[in-house]
């Protein structure tokens, strides 16, 4: 009796792969990767916009040439005429004299402020925060303007004492908002076990507020430093005749001509300013704020 070997049929149909289910998946991983380079593109056009510039004034200050044409030929001689232009080394040191005072008072005025606006008058913190941020957003051309028609119109006039008062007023708020936003990110828990240990508050605030909210001080005063040096309608509208400030004599300089040696200024400046930020930072760095104030109060414990 024969009997029946015949193997059972096999399926044709293509084994339903992992990705088929539920319809097709999109590639998240790729789309990432997509958007993240082109952030990265965009960063590096912004920096490249911003650095360009920069790095061409650099450049041209070692040129030998007057104008900046080709052929490139090293040369310092733009530095030498730079130390010997006594308009441009005096216009400096008036504008790093103002600036450095306007950001010192401003950084004192400006954190009691913020301090003042977060710990006494929450209710109206709001309102001053808005006023302040409107403030910063107004032109400088206009505020400058509208002082020296109140100055004039109460008899006060052009003069340093204006000059001083204009560019604190344009600074200050700049320290204010930074102040403020670190400010409320913290806790008044350190603050409060400083004083229930027997410090004054004046004490608490040196020794625990303060390195809590160093950083951010230190941020305000240099924007309101790097404001007030740059401040060409404050101090085009308000300073005294005869007192030119750097952007000023550069002004005057352009009006009358291209001259290197503002290059080679520039280079000075940047050179300067890069080496302040990356001490800053070193610092920044080794130090940290909340281990600072921790010790103080184990101090004041022990």
């Amino acid at each position: 009796m024969a009997t029946n070997t015949a193997a059972p049929p096999e399926s044709t149909a293509a084994p339903a792969s992992s990705g088929d289910v539920g319809g097709p998946r999109p590639d998240g991983h790729g789309r990432a990767r997509r958007q993240r380079r082109g952030w990265l593109a965009w960063l590096w056009l912004v920096l490249g916009v911003v650095y360009t510039p920069v790095l061409v004034v650099m450049v041209l200050s070692f040129n030998a040439s007057r104008y900046g044409t080709l052929p490139f030929a090293f040369t310092a001689e733009w530095y030498v005429a730079l130390a010997g232009n006594d308009a441009l080394i005096s216009a400096t040191g008036r504008s790093l004299v103002l600036s450095t005072s306007v950001a010192a008072v401003a950084a004192a005025l400006g954190t009691a402020l913020a301090l003042w606006m977060v710990r006494f008058a929450r209710s109206g913190a709001t309102l001053f925060t808005a006023l302040l941020t409107t403030a910063i957003t107004i032109p400088w051309l206009i505020l400058a303007v509208a002082m020296l028609l109140v100055a004039n119109a109460v008899g006060v006039g052009r003069g340093l004492p204006l000059l001083f008062l204009g560019s604190l007023a344009v600074a200050m708020p700049y320290v204010v908002l930074v102040v403020v936003a670190r400010l409320q990110g913290l806790g008044t828990e350190l603050e409060q076990a400083a004083r229930s240990l027997g410090a004054r508050p004046l004490t608490a605030f040196r020794l625990v507020t303060l390195p809590l909210i160093g950083k951010s001080v230190l941020s305000g005063t240099l924007l309101a430093f790097i404001i007030t040096f740059n401040n060409f309608p404050i101090h085009f509208f308000l300073a005294p005749f005869g007192f030119n400030t750097l952007p000023m004599e550069i002004y005057t300089f352009v009006l009358s001509g291209y001259d290197p040696d503002i290059n080679a200024l520039a280079t000075v400046l940047i050179s300067v300013a890069v080496g302040l930020g990356l001490v800053l930072l070193a610092v920044a760095r080794r130090r940290g704020g909340d281990a600072t104030a921790t010790s103080r109060l184990q101090e004041m414990w022990g």
